[in-house]
């Protein structure tokens, strides 16, 4: 067996079929991936030219619209070389396509939902509904845009987990990096016996200094003061805009200077508290 192996290897020549068809495989992968390599290559040299014309570097958008076609070319470039290898290998394409009917026709149907996620990937581009490196809600799921192909979106979740959403099932988006700022509000709890005036003076004196203190704010912040009367505490806001994806940890931050400030000013913050009373005997 090994020496038949060993014999065929040794028989083959530029002039063996084998041989010729197997270079012509190659060649015309080859052709196929340099096509792609210069596709996108020019696609990229267009989006930064565009760029420069318009002094705008909207590097997700390049970024997205660059994955987006290198999806589209895999996709694309699959069929175009089992197309033009049949014949090289002695296959007749039209005779595989014509005594196929009924496979072509389930796969046709089977390309309906691929064209489906085509189209509504192309719009999502186009209508900039999101690009990469963006925070949506599509929606039940939250994440940050990883890829956007010509047939799926993948998210990243907070915790790390990837969800994969068909193109075709997007809707109901919530993009929060499109937003020009991001409202917070910072709500505390403080005890029946505040002095409203004092506190409102405090916080007024203090809104400079965290304007300095935290540079992704857009504006001054808003103090609101008394918004509700509620059953063992007097509750104020703080109302403050900050540049988008910085909401969450100013948020956070902003309510431990709000806890600081009132231990600084004996503003008392009330807590539930639980009486016990033991009968006697």
């Amino acid at each position: 067996m090994i020496e038949a192996i060993v014999e065929f290897f040794q028989n083959l020549t530029w002039e063996t079929p084998l041989v010729q068809k197997t270079i012509q495989l190659v060649v015309l992968l080859v052709i196929l991936i340099a096509l792609n390599k210069l596709i996108l290559f020019s696609m990229k040299k267009y989006l930064a030219l565009v760029a420069r014309r318009q002094e705008v570097q909207n590097l997700k958008r390049r970024e997205t619209i660059t994955k987006l076609m290198r999806s589209a070319l895999r996709y694309v470039s699959v069929p175009i070389f089992i197309i033009f290898a049949l014949p090289i290998v002695g296959i007749d394409p039209s005779t595989v396509f014509a005594s196929a009917g009924f496979l072509g026709i389930v796969v046709g149907f089977a390309f309906q939902d691929l064209l489906k996620d085509l189209v509504a990937g192309f719009f999502i581009i186009i209508e900039h509904t999101y690009e990469i490196g963006d925070m949506v809600t599509i929606g039940s799921y939250t994440g940050t845009v990883r890829t956007l192909g010509i047939k799926t979106t993948r998210l990243v979740g907070y915790g790390g987990e990837v969800y994969t959403i068909n193109n075709r099932d997007v809707a109901n988006v919530i993009n929060v990096s499109q937003a020009k700022s991001a409202t917070v509000i910072n709500r505390i709890g403080l005890s029946y016996k505040t002095d409203i005036v004092k506190l409102t003076q405090v916080i007024q004196e203090k809104i400079p200094q965290w304007k300095s203190q935290f540079p992704q704010m857009v504006e001054d912040p808003s103090w609101k003061g008394l918004v509700e009367i509620g059953d063992s505490a007097l509750f104020f806001e703080l109302h403050s805009k900050v540049q988008p994806m910085t909401q969450f940890q100013f948020k956070r931050d902003m309510n431990r200077e709000l806890v600081q400030l009132c231990r600084d000013y004996d503003f008392d913050i009330p807590f539930q508290t639980i009486t016990i009373e033991q009968e006697k005997g």
